[in-house]
């Protein structure tokens, strides 16, 4: 068991359909080995623009926070908000690349994509999985 589904098992209530947003975040920190703090910097390194990424995409698809709530949660100092609303069109061009030869963007963010593609696929996983094994 690892650290991050042993804590997601805590945090995540079994059986219910939404997660608690302070697991997702735990759980994209885990699975990305980024700091929460610097994904809510400025950094642009790949690593930490995926983590963000993939942050705001997992609150938005696996919690009931709204997009200004996510936009709070990632970048809390108030900048880069209308960037948080676009990520999933991030991770949805990641998919996109994963089948096809021709990529878009620089890349440095091509690799973002990609890492955030990854760390969505993991926590989603573990959240699924765990939800699933309350219901039955």
């Amino acid at each position: 068991v690892s650290v991050a589904q042993s804590l997601s098992s805590h945090l995540v209530p079994r059986g219910l359909r939404r997660a608690e947003p302070d697991a997702v975040v735990l759980m994209v920190v885990f699975a990305s080995g980024v700091p929460i703090g610097e994904i809510r910097g400025i950094g642009r390194m790949p690593q930490v623009l995926a983590a963000r990424w993939a942050m705001a995409y997992l609150l938005r698809t696996l919690s009931r926070l709204s997009w200004p709530e996510v936009a709070d949660r990632v970048r809390p100092h108030g900048t880069g908000h209308s960037s948080v609303i676009r990520m999933p069109e991030m991770i949805e061009l990641a998919r996109q690349e994963a089948g096809a030869d021709e990529a878009r963007g620089s890349d440095r963010n091509r690799q973002a994509r990609r890492q955030a593609l990854e760390i969505v696929g993991k926590v989603e996983g573990q959240v699924r999985e765990m939800m699933a094994g309350g219901a039955a």
